[in-house]
């Protein structure tokens, strides 16, 4: 066993060395430059995404334009403005469904986290929660945002 050992062990020195050697004597890549937060941000906005700073919630405007209606008189309708909140929630092993309630709330997704978490009770949505990755909007019910995390 001990020769076993020691012979597993070199293999590993000698396989260290060989990648080390290769690694540090080839050139670098003629195209490795590192990218600036600008160019970084310009290809993105191009790309019709919205950047934001670390710490900002994720937000999508959203302009709903009214139906132009020619009356006998003449009304202007003005366009409105919404704002939606979209979050991005990650439901990882070990969540509650407390701590659900409470990152939605505090990302202004729910309005009461109590609220929603006696509904996921009631609902036996509580229970049924799934691990992954949800896109929610502050426009959504709770009954919405109960089936989307338990995928149902």
């Amino acid at each position: 066993m001990r020769i076993f050992l020691r012979g597993v062990s070199l293999g590993m020195l000698f396989s260290t060395v060989v990648i080390s050697f290769f690694y540090f004597s080839s050139p670098p890549l003629q195209n490795e430059q590192p990218i600036s937060i600008s160019k970084a941000t310009a290809y993105l906005e191009e790309q019709g995404l919205v950047v934001t700073e670390e710490g900002n919630e994720p937000k999508q405007k959203v302009v709903i334009k009214q139906p132009s209606v020619e009356p006998k008189e003449k009304v202007q309708i003005k366009e409105t403005e919404k704002i939606i909140r979209v979050y991005d929630l990650n439901i990882i092993e070990g969540m509650s469904s407390e701590e659900v309630a409470a990152i939605l709330y505090r990302n202004k997704i729910i309005k009461d986290a109590n609220d929603f978490t006696l509904y996921l009770g009631e609902s036996g949505f509580e229970r049924k929660i799934q691990l992954g990755t949800y896109l929610l909007n502050d426009q959504m019910t709770y009954e919405d945002i109960g089936r989307r995390i338990t995928n149902r």
